[in-house]
């Protein structure tokens, strides 16, 4: 029987993450919406930038596949990395696919065309491949989804992830080495004149996973629209709309990432459960690199 690997002291940093990207878009948005810009700086003093919280989930996700990875290797002796796969694919592929359907209908059904995706068929397929990183650094417009990029660079990362910590010798040699290479070519490519290859390769985080070696931070775009969209039909006064928009998206943003996370996600993470990690219990003390 598989047992469960519990790090409960990273609940607050992940917690702190994903609550400064909801502010961080609220405020983005409200300032687009409606030229506010009273609220940012109390709000925001103690929190990361979009940016860098972003970049912390990087390094929270790599340490944490990583680390559950090493053990099972540690304990069994390998990896098996289709069972590896097929959880990415049960934890990964239902909400990815729903808040991307989500964000092509609602546009439509509230006529809003500002928040529509791009209608070339090239920029619905990067998408659709978790290369949505891509498909914004080139141009195309991706309305209330635009935050897939992020999960598109952690998909392309772990598709190789697997196989790689399953045939590596020395698992440390291996991250320094990535490390340095993927530093060396980002250097390369930011001198290239091909705007293709600079969107393929600097868009990636990769070093943020390597170095540490995801519902309310999926869904909050989409409850962010919907916030505003009640807000504009209010017909609220200037002084009101701004907190109102930061107290319905932040309640709302919990109680969809609870609905979804009851009725969208335990299924399929019922059936990830059948591929979990073997062993994964670890002594005190213990490190999984060798």
């Amino acid at each position: 029987m598989t047992k469960t690997t519990y790090l409960p002291g990273l609940h607050a940093v992940r917690f702190y993450a994903a609550f400064s990207v909801l502010i961080y878009h609220v405020e983005q948005n409200a300032y687009y919406w409606f030229g506010a810009d009273r609220l940012r700086t109390p709000l925001t003093i103690p929190l990361l930038n979009g940016d860098d919280a972003v970049t912390l989930f990087f390094v929270l996700s790599g340490f944490l596949v990583t680390f559950l990875l090493l053990i099972e290797r540690r304990r069994t002796g390998s990896v098996n990395a289709p069972r590896f796969y097929m959880r990415r694919i049960l934890r990964i592929f239902p909400l990815y696919f729903t808040i991307y359907a989500l964000g092509w209908i609602l546009p439509i059904l509230f006529n809003e065309p500002d928040f529509r995706l791009d209608s070339d068929p090239a920029a619905h397929l990067l998408i659709v491949f978790f290369s949505a990183h891509i498909a914004r650094d080139l141009g195309a417009g991706l309305g209330m989804i635009g935050h897939l990029w992020s999960l598109g660079i952690e998909e392309q990362f772990y598709a190789a992830w697997g196989w790689l910590i399953r045939i590596a010798r020395h698992p440390l040699l291996l991250f320094v080495i990535l490390l340095a290479g993927n530093f060396a070519l980002k250097m390369l490519v930011a001198e290239s004149d091909s705007v293709v290859l600079r969107a393929v390769v600097l868009s990636t985080r990769f070093e943020a996973m390597i170095i540490g070696a995801i519902g309310v931070y999926m869904l909050h775009p989409i409850v962010i629209f919907l916030a505003w969209l009640a807000t504009d039909s209010l017909r609220l006064s200037e002084a009101a709309r701004h907190p109102f928009l930061f107290a319905s998206t932040i309640v709302f943003t919990f109680l969809i990432a609870a609905a979804s996370y009851r009725w969208l996600e335990t299924p399929f993470l019922r059936l990830k459960d059948r591929f979990g990690y073997a062993q994964l219990s670890s002594p005190k003390g213990f490190s999984p690199v060798p």
